[in-house]
């Protein structure tokens, strides 16, 4: 599988996160356990919506947060496969 495109330094951040978590994160697991703090939600759902786009990650689940359900994410490609392929 050949990536067309490469990620931005943030998208790969937050692929570092799902590669090491090995288990299905919703946004705000990702929030919490960014290594650089302030992020934006906004920020984030943006990225994640273009991970979503690009097909390296894929919706695992739902979650319940209070009253409402998130979505959960899993990495739809391995890092190896995705250094190999940029």
């Amino acid at each position: 599988m050949m990536v067309k495109n490469p990620l931005s330094d943030n998208e790969y951040q937050i692929m570092e996160l799902l590669w090491r978590a090995n288990k299905p994160l919703s946004k705000r697991d990702i929030i919490d356990s960014m290594p650089v703090k302030g992020w934006k939600e906004s920020s984030i759902y943006i990225l994640i919506n273009s991970l979503l786009d690009k097909k390296m990650i894929e919706i695992s689940g739902f979650v319940q947060s209070h009253t409402n359900y998130g979505r959960t994410f899993i990495p739809s490609i391995t890092k190896e496969a995705y250094l190999i392929n940029i």
